[in-house]
């Protein structure tokens, strides 16, 4: 598999946002202690709608109480492929999943 991040900014390829699933994902699989730290979690979530915190602290915070404070990515990895393989399973729009076979031919025509 070749390395390769979609930034889906406006949803047009996955159905639902990726981001929290990820974090918790992340969480429940390597560290679930850290899901006793959700009423925290909403809580910055909170403070990002009363926009007492801008997005990138809320996804600073977020991340640390989540996955930890610097993970090596090789640690995560595993949980990056199999987050991935479920995204691509449950979450990704018809039409995008109609353009991933060309998509993958031309990376592999670029490599």
């Amino acid at each position: 598999m070749t390395d390769f991040a979609i930034y889906d900014m406006d949803r047009t390829v996955t159905r639902r946002a990726t981001y929290t699933p990820f974090l918790l994902h992340c969480a429940l699989r390597r560290a679930p202690w850290r899901l006793l730290l959700l009423p925290v979690v909403i809580g910055s979530m909170l403070a990002y709608v009363l926009k007492l915190i801008d997005r990138g602290r809320l996804k600073e915070i977020n991340h640390r109480l989540l996955l930890g404070h610097n993970r090596h990515p090789a640690e995560l990895k595993p949980l990056v492929e199999s987050f991935a393989e479920a995204t691509l399973a449950n979450n990704v729009r018809p039409g995008a999943r109609a353009a991933q076979v060309p998509l993958q031919e031309a990376l592999a025509g670029a490599w």
